[in-house]
């Protein structure tokens, strides 16, 4: 036991040892009573004030405080700080909200501490919470408090970098497929606003409609339905209501309507042709949906007449089969024809509100692409949308763009100063009249192209005029009748869908009414413009296919051949010879110059219509008038004394022709070339 208790003491001495070197080198650290502490906090306020023999020193309380505790909380301004929107709901506003809701914070047992409030800046970062203090970091700035978020929002111009165009490749693209819709109406006339609505919201480039219940002759309803620059295609029924089918297409679209050959009496068809060279056929079929034993023969001759004639051939419409139930006899035997003529059944689907498969879409030959079903409120049957690549021939063509410039109230303030700096040709009485022109034009469109330079710019559809804001209302209505139904898919949203676009369909007939009659009541006395708007309601324009052929050319040739003809022998020879005129008794060698005043005159009425050809138009050369009006009058006089009028490829004359042709218009003047001309003719 011995040596054990000695080793414990000399560990115990040497453990004493290094503890007392270790705390050799350690300053003492101050401690502070609660008393203390509470004055220190109240003398903190007044340190940057405390000024003894005009120096900033200590108090003498802090004196003998380390450098390190020199810093204290500031204090917190009262002033209310504004919120801003979006940020009720940050993490950060909340977690402020709680701190400054704690209303106290007890650390004792029964006697409580004062009730103090965490601050704001309490959460941002510490240099922004600490005061200087005197004596200490003179030269450093207090750091302005930072926001959690941006203070200001938007895009800095200096950070963004133009895109430049990808060149255009010079090799032909492939034709843009066509978007085409299968449409179930029941009665077209009581839809012709919503499927005209179905086939802009859609882009449809065809839309094909069975069911259309029209009367043979009524093409009112088709007026109505018909979107701008669309033709259509009609197949009413014969004999009985109901029934017909109808094809809405753009005119962009050579189509062509073809007539059957053979009479069918199990279903109905409307045949067309897409395309000259390779053309695509098109039916649209309707089969009523009671029982026929005649139609599989119906329809596989129908086909057998079809197929030796086209490669590609395109069949949609409602057959009232089930093709979903392919046990049933009339659904495979329909099935084998279509094998046996080669023909893809493209939908796959309930296209009826009984969960049925009845709207189909036959292709042969053709790619049928990005098939949809859409939900619809308006019918029993749900739309089909296919997208089919035709012929180039038949590909819809984008609208060109036109080049204009745009003027703005600046433009002419800018091209007039640009144009008083030029200078301009130092004879203008002798220099020809074609290089004035042509340095007149080229000036004109330099300065212009700085100040108002050309833009493509792409034409736009103009609305209806009838169609105002009480109809965008109800349109709107539709649509949130319409994102209600698909995000529920409650029966009485979907009724609510249906009644809203009934109540569009009924809104829209009465501001086109209301429209028609205030033309009719405005022009009660202008029977031309009567008849026009009667014929534009109750007629549609209809489609002009002429197929080049080298019979109607012929036929075109003796047509005015025969009229010439006619002409001739009609035409009764004259006692004497027409070409000897009278003498003329006086004749004027020269024009009379043209006159500042007289020019501005001649300038204020020209008309504000021009011609694509001018270098400006009409309203803005009225506006730069003063500018470039003794240019303008160099250009006149200089033809008038040489009796050459500037060419047509120079466009900047065409505003002065105008004075030209008042001048020769005048009765004491007539030129000089011309007086000579008829001198030469007499000899």
């Amino acid at each position: 036991m011995a040596p054990v208790c000695v080793a414990g003491r000399l560990f115990l001495l040497v453990w004493l040892v290094l503890l007392s070197f270790g705390t050799s080198h350690i300053k003492s650290l101050l401690v502070y009573d609660r008393q203390f502490l509470l004055d220190l906090r109240h003398s903190v306020s007044d340190l940057a004030v405390f000024n003894h023999d005009g120096q900033n020193t200590l108090p003498p309380l802090l004196s003998g405080i380390p450098t390190h505790l020199y810093r204290a909380w500031a204090s917190t301004s009262q002033r209310k700080r504004r919120r801003r929107r979006g940020k009720r709901s940050g993490r950060l506003v909340k977690l402020k909200v709680c701190l400054a809701r704690s209303s106290s914070i007890s650390r004792t047992g029964h006697g409580l501490s004062p009730p103090f409030v965490v601050s704001r800046r309490f959460l941002e970062p510490i240099d922004t919470c600490l005061v200087r203090v005197v004596g200490l970091d003179e030269g450093v700035r207090p750091r302005r408090p930072c926001s959690p978020r941006p203070r200001q929002r938007g895009v800095d111009p200096r950070n963004l970098r133009t895109l430049l165009r990808a060149p255009r490749s010079a090799e032909p693209q492939a034709p843009a497929p066509a978007r085409i819709g299968l449409v179930n109406a029941r009665s077209l006339a009581n839809k012709t606003f919503i499927l005209r609505d179905f086939f802009s919201s859609r882009s449809l480039d065809l839309l094909c409609v069975t069911e259309t219940w029209i009367g043979a002759g009524d093409h009112s309803a088709l007026v109505e339905l018909l979107p701008a620059g669309c033709s259509y295609f009609n197949s009413p029924r014969t004999s009985g209501r109901g029934g017909g089918t109808a094809t809405v297409f753009k005119n962009d679209f050579k189509c062509k309507q073809r007539a059957l050959t053979t009479s069918i009496s199990s279903f109905e068809v409307t045949l067309f042709e897409v395309g000259r060279s390779d053309p695509v056929l098109c039916a649209v079929i309707y089969r009523p949906p009671k029982y026929n034993k005649d139609f599989i023969n119906d329809f596989s001759e129908f086909l057998a007449g079809l197929m030796p004639n086209y490669d590609r051939v395109l069949i949609v419409g409602d057959f009232n089969i089930h093709v979903c139930c392919p046990e049933k006899p009339l659904v495979t035997d329909f099935l084998n024809i279509i094998d046996s003529f080669n023909f893809v059944q493209c939908v796959f689907g309930p296209t009826h509100e009984h969960g049925h498969t009845l709207d189909l879409v036959l292709s042969h030959g053709l790619s049928v692409l990005n098939i949809e079903i859409c939900d619809s409120g308006f019918s029993d049957h749900m739309p089909v949308l296919v997208d089919v690549v035709l012929s180039s021939a038949a590909v819809k063509s984008c609208a060109p763009a036109r080049l204009c410039r745009r003027f703005n109230p600046f433009t002419a303030g800018l091209f007039s100063a640009a144009f008083d700096q030029l200078c301009p040709p130092p004879d203008s009485a002798s220099v020809d009249t074609e290089k004035l022109s042509s340095w007149f034009y080229s000036s004109c469109r330099n300065i212009l192209d700085s100040v108002a330079p050309l833009r493509s710019i792409q034409p736009k559809v103009k609305p209806e005029p009838w169609f105002n804001d009480r109809a965008r209302a109800a349109k709107r209505e539709c649509r949130k009748a319409e994102r209600r139904w698909k995000k529920d898919k409650l029966q009485v949203s979907f009724q609510i869908l249906k009644d809203s676009w009934r109540s569009y369909q009924n809104t829209i007939k009465e501001t086109k009414r209301e429209h028609l009659s205030n033309i009719i009541m405005e022009n009660r006395h202008n029977p031309r413009v009567l008849f026009k708007t009667i014929d534009s309601v109750l007629k549609a324009p209809q489609p002009i296919c002429l197929e080049a052929s080298p019979e109607m050319c012929n036929n075109f040739l003796h047509f005015f051949i025969d009229k010439i003809v006619t002409a001739r022998a009609l035409t009764t020879v004259p006692a004497s010879d027409p070409s000897y005129s009278a003498s003329c008794l006086a004749e004027f060698d020269r024009f009379e110059p043209v006159t500042l005043s007289y020019l501005e005159d001649v300038v204020g009425h020209i008309k504000p219509s021009g011609s694509l050809c001018d270098v400006m138009p009409p309203h803005f050369f009225k506006e730069v008038f003063q500018s470039i009006g003794q240019q303008v009058l160099a250009i006149i006089n200089s033809s008038l004394s040489s009796g050459i009028v500037p060419a047509v490829s120079h466009p900047s004359t065409n505003q002065a022709r105008p004075c030209l042709a008042s001048e020769i218009r005048r009765d004491r003047a007539f030129s000089e070339w011309y007086g000579r001309k008829r001198e030469r003719s007499r000899g």
